[in-house]
């Protein structure tokens, strides 16, 4: 499987793929913001925070891209995420996964989005992202 990556920077958060959700709730919203339209991406403050904007240039996402899929994370804490679940031999169904994190939005989870790879293309992935994740990390330490 060939994988590239590259860090972009984007003017809003809606390039993150469904991990954020999970790994950083949403705390607080502007107060004129109506109940109805309260959605994570609308949040203006997270727990665990979120990477800052770089001025002028935006939100750091760490694109990972293979010949199958792409995955954005916006936050070291999201590749954590990622890594922990995907290198599992048996993966958890969006279900349990949902479950664990307090969320009934089984169609939300990143997990459910992404192919069906064998467990040793996923080994190959998540060996792949620890060894190139450090200039990633290293910009995002400096935005918290």
């Amino acid at each position: 499987m060939a994988i590239t990556n590259e860090i972009i920077f984007d003017d809003h958060r809606s390039s993150y793929n469904n991990i954020a959700f999970l790994v950083h709730e949403a705390k607080e919203w502007s107060g004129d913001l109506p109940s109805t339209q309260r959605y994570w991406r609308n949040a203006i403050s997270y727990d665990p925070p979120l990477p800052r904007a770089v001025p002028g240039y935006g939100f750091p996402i760490w694109a990972v891209l293979t010949s199958e899929f792409t995955v954005n994370f916006g936050s070291s804490l999201q590749v954590d995420h990622f890594a922990d679940i995907w290198s599992r031999n048996i993966l958890p169904t969006t279900r349990q996964l949902g479950k664990q994190f307090g969320t009934g939005q089984v169609s939300q989870i990143w997990l459910g989005r992404f192919p069906k790879l064998k467990w040793e293309k996923r080994l190959e992935l998540t060996a792949y992202i620890s060894k190139h994740r450090a200039p990633f990390d290293d910009l995002v330490a400096t935005l918290i």
